[in-house]
């Protein structure tokens, strides 16, 4: 099940407002931008440029198994944040329990 339409981060302006005003951690596997805001809901976006995979099929389960994640461990509904994950290349090879593992270890470090 995907992100509910009010938990994504759609326009280009709120996508680049979070890179600007952001704080950033870098894992093995992806780049997270975290901006703490006043208003609820919480959104999210998974970005995964063509130098991750040229196949889309490749880049959209990977952008369905970050974005269900979310859903699941994040609770947007009663955060204030945006959040963008940016993959990197390689992410692909791994394994969808080591990409939740990073997720989760990403999420521990950012305390949210």
């Amino acid at each position: 099940m995907a992100l509910s339409k009010t938990l994504r981060l759609r326009r280009t302006r709120d996508i680049q407002n979070v890179f600007k005003r952001s704080f950033r951690l870098e894992t093995g596997s992806m780049v997270i931008r975290l901006h703490k805001k006043n208003s609820l809901p919480g959104r999210a976006v998974v970005i995964i440029p063509k130098k991750v995979s040229k196949r889309a099929v490749v880049r959209n389960r990977l952008r369905r198994r970050v974005a269900e994640w979310v859903r699941v461990n994040f609770k947007l509904q009663t955060k204030p944040i945006d959040i963008v994950f940016s993959l990197k290349p390689g992410v692909e090879a791994l394994s969808r329990k080591v990409l939740q593992y990073e997720l989760q270890g990403a999420a521990s470090r950012l305390h949210i």
